[in-house]
């Protein structure tokens, strides 16, 4: 409520590009957190929520398996998508990985428009398999896990996106570190030996397959540390947001100035307020409303990350192991708004989502164990349409 509070009082700020580029800002803002209003209104049951994280994989899986046969078979499932069309010729061309027998066809689109989308599906699969191992599934089931997230891994490897190899990894670390802590010795072996191995697979499976491109293109995440390699991609963003946007805009810079909001309700012929740019998170919330919706915004994340990580090691039922995945998907995506602007599509609306669902399942099972522990102090002589009724 606050954050979208922030955001209503822009519309006074004098620097908005027009009333329609900054009405859609907060619309598309809304939209994207709008989870947190009506997800925690179901009676969600946590085999719904179960299900939920199944869909996700499952989804994902499909998009990572039309990734690898577009690597195998370009002639048949690669194809030109408006962004390729758009950008067209040495643009397009660089969109495109040469594979180890000269073949060089466009980086996995999986189920997206967009050359290297498939890493999003490999990293989701990733996540959530790694989640879904630690609960009690099947043989079958705990097979096409692991087959998912050999394909994953190998869909980042051909997609070329480092930071999503980056950011997967760190969700591994975050479910190991809380099945850890939770003294969960049996579940740990699927986290130490299955995982692992299945990535050690697809990683030689790639740099097989994809040959120099793909693994020199890896090898440069070695070759300095890590903050090196941070600051050369993404580190100075994060510090011209830091040293200069947010000086410069402390208020905010306007609504409906930059992205996509511009590009479809922004008024073009608008000079003072015209098109700006942003390449992080922080430097958009600042953009739109100034160092104050960007503390706010992170003052939420750090909530949803703190909570669930309780939640994780304060139960040992399927609520812990859900919130476990939901835990690692916060640090994941709060580690994301450092290189891109997750909270500007669907990665924002899907956080919410996931968080509100298992916010939703932990309150009503709070609910019933309410309502359970006040029946058995309920007189022997209520009859059974007393008893549903309390």
């Amino acid at each position: 409520m606050v954050i979208t509070g922030l955001l209503v009082l822009q519309l006074g700020n004098p620097n908005n590009n027009s009333v329609l580029s900054a009405c859609a800002t907060i619309g598309l803002n809304f939209a994207i957190i709008s989870p947190v209003f009506w997800v925690p209104r179901l009676k969600l049951t946590i085999d719904q929520v179960r299900f939920l994280f199944f869909t996700f994989w499952a989804f994902h899986a499909l998009s990572s398996c039309l990734g690898i046969l577009e690597v195998y078979m370009p002639g048949t499932f690669s194809r030109e998508s408006q962004i390729t069309t758009t950008m067209g010729g040495e643009l397009a061309e660089g969109l495109k990985v040469t594979l180890a027998d000269g073949t060089s066809v466009y980086r996995p689109m999986g189920l997206t428009d967009s050359p290297g989308g498939a890493a999003v599906s490999g990293y989701i699969v990733m996540l959530t398999a790694t989640g879904l191992l630690i609960t009690r599934v099947s043989m079958l089931t705990r097979s096409a896990l692991i087959a998912s997230i050999i394909g994953g891994v190998f869909c980042i490897y051909l997609s070329q996106v480092r930071s999503i190899l980056i950011i997967a990894f760190l969700c591994q670390t975050a479910m190991f570190a809380v099945v850890v802590i939770r003294g969960e010795i049996k579940r740990l072996g699927a986290m130490i030996f299955l995982v692992p191995g299945a990535i050690a697979v697809a990683t030689l499976w790639a740099f097989t397959i994809g040959g120099d491109q793909v693994s020199n293109r890896f090898a440069t995440l070695t070759e300095a540390s890590f903050g090196t390699v941070y600051y050369e991609n993404r580190g100075n963003f994060f510090e011209e947001a830091i040293f200069r946007t947010a000086p410069e805009y402390p208020l905010g810079a306007g609504l409906g100035r930059w992205g996509m909001i511009y590009a479809y309700f922004g008024d073009k012929s608008s000079n003072a307020n015209g098109s700006i740019w942003a390449e992080i998170q922080p430097t958009a919330w600042i953009y739109d409303g100034g160092v104050l919706l960007a503390l706010v915004y992170y003052l939420a994340l750090g909530y949803c990350t703190l909570n669930t990580f309780k939640l994780a090691l304060g139960r040992k039922d399927v609520i812990a192991d859900m919130a476990t995945i939901v835990f690692a998907w916060n640090v994941a995506t709060l580690a994301t708004t450092f290189g891109s602007i997750p909270f500007i599509g669907n990665n924002g609306l899907t956080y919410w989502l996931v968080n509100a669902a298992l916010l939703a399942v932990s309150i009503n099972d709070v609910s019933l164990k309410s309502i359970s522990s006040r029946r058995t102090h309920l007189p022997s002589n209520l009859t059974a349409t007393q008893v549903k009724s309390i």
